[in-house]
Order: structure tokens, then sequence, then C-alpha cells
């Protein structure tokens, strides 16, 4: 539903292929398909029967053949008003999850299986800058996620 149908009472989707969203199907952060409209204006101006594409209260609410093609190609087409099953919810997370970049704290704790020194992290994470480490550490600690037993060694919680 778009908002206008929402701000005209209108609180059940029409059955059939929705084209909400499929103007920018998107796949992680870059488009990969857009709908684009070109139109060859006369001369003078005039609108030249544009209208008839567009009549008075209404959208382009169709995709075309070659449109349903390319997001069938990519598997993105279908029913889009469906209910999400719990298969396709789990494989979302689980894509999400593989593409969720990790940060320094969460590579810190994937090395800090014993207690180590600072140093012993930064060299296990050599790509990580000494006090980009520095300070997930002390981040780390003070919120209660690692082990700190003395000044200078950190480990897993126990």
């Amino acid at each position: 539903l778009t908002i206008a149908d929402r701000m005209n009472g209108i609180t059940e989707a029409p059955h059939g292929a929705s084209t909400a969203g499929m103007g920018h199907a998107l796949t992680g952060d870059a488009p990969r398909m857009m709908r684009v409209l070109y139109v060859h204006l006369p001369k003078d101006g005039t609108a030249h029967n544009l209208h008839d594409l567009f009549p008075e209260g209404s959208m382009v609410s169709t995709l075309t053949d070659r449109e349903i093609e390319a997001l069938d190609a990519d598997d993105l087409y279908g029913d889009w008003t469906a209910p999400v099953t719990e298969a396709e919810t789990a494989a979302a997370q689980q894509a999400a999850a593989k593409a969720k970049k990790l940060t320094a704290k969460d590579r810190i704790r994937a090395v800090l299986t014993d207690a180590m020194t600072a140093k012993e992290i930064r060299d296990a994470l050599p790509d990580l800058a000494a006090g980009t480490v520095r300070n997930a550490l002390s981040e780390l600690a003070g919120e209660g996620l690692i082990a700190n037993p003395e000044h200078g060694v950190y480990g897993p919680l126990s």
C-alpha cells in the first residue's frame, strides 16, 4: 500500500503482483534495476498527449514483460503481497548476518580465546591500528564483555 492509499483509508492491498518497490529492486546497497520513462516532447513545448500515458488520478501500476524478465532473472520477481514464510525470513537473516561487516570489537572477541596481552591481540589483527585495538579493548572491558584480570592482559569471560 502507498502512503496515499493509507491516507484514503485503504487498509488491504489489492490482489495481484504489486509494483511497490519494483522501481528500485535492491540487493545489498546498489539498485539492480530502475524504471525510466523517456518521452520525446514536441519542440513547441506542448505535452502532446502525455496525459494519455498518465490519466488524471492514476499512476503506472504494471510492469512491462521486459521488467518482469529482468527481475525474474535475478530471482527478484514474485508475489510481493504474499506472506513471508519462516524459511524466507531465516534465509534473509542469514544473508544479513553474513553481509554484516565485523567491527574491531567483534574481531578482537573472535581472536581472544585465552588470556592475551594487548600486543598479542594487535599482532593477531595487523590490519587494525594500535589505537583502534587499544580503544576497543578498553570499551569491551568497560562493557563487561571481556575479562581484564590485570593491566594490559585481556581474556574471554569465564
